[in-house]
């Protein structure tokens, strides 16, 4: 398994890709760290014989890779909090009741607004006390958590009845199991967000951006212009997300292999590549993928636009080493690398917004390669 996906390389992508990429690599480079997934796959196959040198754009990024190759203990210690509040953030059996009330007013079947109540502080109540230790190791407010889980269905519940749906009991425990994961995510989202001013360590800020980069729709990081993360909850196609796999790879004896002889760099990627480029040597290789043409509220504020577009060719039109370079399909990236001595193809990837790539939507890619 990989701990950071590509939202918009799909399995089919990332085989294609790999196939183009030579089999002995003397030194790996990424000015665009993000995912694991290429890397390791490459690391599997054996092909890098020197190092490994990822470079992230973003200090949250980066400070999560380096805790995770380090395997911090704290860090990782309130992983584990949030893992456990996770797989604890669920129907347990003494719902049961409650749950078949709810399915009731959901159908129509009992308008008593008393037993609706009663019901939806039942289940608030008992999610906040089974997962209390969890919710007070995160200093979690559980009265917000509590209010959430409440509101969040009753909010579901208004928009069933509005369409007129009738919902089994599976569909009910799965809408109100969404609720209570989002009422999670939204308390977490706003201890991030406010993590400086309620003096949350480094180890724990990052940990939480981890967790919301797991969760959140649509599977990036995205800011509003006062600095605040403002990615919703994926929804219930994230419901199943509780971090324990992700904890059992970091434990694990294939992990150690994956960031052996790795360089992690934090810097602009004009700055990594004026330092690196004069040092490749012709059996080097280099992958990039830069984020889509952005403006300062999204991609954790880091912009990249028509003119890291050209500023970008720019530089790689010094590089000795082989690389592919794995970017949108813009006008100004047609206008750059079409009609160039480089060859260029287009690649459809489908977006992966989604765990189980529900979308199937389609972008549009040029694959550039100097080989």
């Amino acid at each position: 398994m990989c701990l950071f996906s590509y939202p918009s390389l799909d399995t089919a992508s990332l085989k294609f890709v790999l196939n183009l990429i030579p089999k002995e690599i003397k030194n790996y480079y990424d000015p665009f760290f993000g995912s694991d997934v290429l890397l390791k796959q490459i690391k599997d196959k054996d092909y890098i014989r020197g190092k490994a040198y990822l470079n992230c754009q973003s200090p949250q990024l980066y400070n999560v890779w380096t805790m995770i190759a380090k395997q911090d203990e704290t860090f990782l210690k309130f992983v584990k909090e949030m893992s456990a509040l996770l797989q604890q953030s669920k129907i347990q059996p003494e719902m049961n009741e409650d749950v078949s009330l709810l399915s009731k007013y959901i159908n129509k079947e009992d308008s008593n607004i008393h037993n609706l109540s009663q019901s939806l502080d039942e289940i608030s109540e008992k999610i906040v006390h089974n997962a209390t230790s969890n919710i007070d190791a995160l200093k979690v407010d559980p009265d917000n958590v509590a209010r959430d889980v409440g509101y969040n269905i009753l909010d579901f519940l208004g928009k069933v009845q509005k369409k007129g749906s009738r919902l089994n009991e599976q569909q009910v425990k799965l809408l109100i199991t969404t609720a209570i994961k989002k009422a999670i995510y939204g308390e977490l989202k706003q201890l991030y967000n406010h993590a400086f001013a309620q003096r949350v360590g480094t180890f724990e800020f990052s940990a939480l951006f981890y967790y919301l980069q797991m969760t959140s729709y649509p599977f990036k990081y995205r800011y509003n212009n006062q600095g605040n993360y403002t990615c919703p909850y994926g929804g219930k196609n994230y419901n199943q997300v509780d971090l324990k796999e992700q904890l059992d790879f970091i434990g694990s004896q294939e992990f150690a292999t994956e960031f052996s002889d790795t360089n992690f760099s934090l810097s602009d990627y004009v700055q990594f590549l004026s330092y690196r480029v004069p040092k490749f040597s012709t059996d080097d290789f280099m992958f990039l993928m830069p984020p889509a043409t952005t403006n300062a509220t999204c991609y954790n504020q880091q912009v990249f636009n028509s003119t890291d577009e050209e500023r970008l060719r720019e530089i790689l039109g010094q590089c000795s080493t082989k690389y592919i370079l794995l970017i949108h399909n813009t006008p100004t990236t047609k206008n750059l690398f079409l009609n160039s001595n480089l060859n260029v193809e287009d690649l459809f990837v489908a977006y992966q917004f989604e765990p189980a790539n529900v979308s199937k939507r389609k972008v549009k890619y040029l694959l550039i390669k100097n080989y």
